[in-house]
């Protein structure tokens, strides 16, 4: 039940993400390229990154001691995290004209497709920190300090200093 729930969750967060943020609305100069599928495939990508940004954002904060620590909404972001980190691959797979010189707007460098192998790891290993990070903080008697969020400090960022244009 947890998982539907987390899922539905994620869903709702993404969704969101995309009409608050107007990751819905095209580029200049997109045009028709807004109906194929490697525009929606950059829209869910960034999306999701903003999903990424704001429950390892506050992960981090938390951990760091930036903003109060609460062991409860850490858990619960620790877990929609891991959920949304499996996500990741699927706006990517078998897209490689979503990529920054193919499509404007996006940040994605051909690189991915080229070092397909390089990228499905640095995402596992992302995937595999954020479920580390989550089953953790769901432990009984868990309580946020400073190395709560450890797992994630090597990986955040790995495929963005390689993989997306700055």
């Amino acid at each position: 039940m947890r998982d539907l729930t987390t899922a539905c969750a994620m869903i709702a967060t993404v969704a969101l993400a995309l009409v608050v943020t107007g990751c819905s609305q095209a580029p200049d100069g997109a045009g028709e390229a807004e109906d194929t599928p490697e525009f929606a495939a950059m829209e869910y990508r960034q999306g999701l990154m903003h999903v990424f940004a704001f429950k390892a954002g506050a992960i981090r904060d938390m951990a760091e001691g930036t903003i109060d620590a609460d062991a409860d909404v850490f858990a619960e972001y620790a877990a929609d995290l891991a959920a949304a980190t499996g996500m990741l691959l699927e706006g990517f797979d078998g897209l490689q004209g979503s990529n920054a010189e193919a499509l404007a707007g996006s940040g994605a460098l051909p690189d991915i497709w080229a070092n397909w192998d390089d990228f499905t790891q640095k995402a596992a290993d992302l995937q595999a920190a954020a479920e580390q990070v989550a089953a953790a903080s769901s432990a009984p008697g868990f309580s946020v300090d400073v190395d709560s969020a450890e797992p994630l400090r090597p990986v955040c960022g790995g495929c963005h200093r390689v993989y997306r244009q700055q």
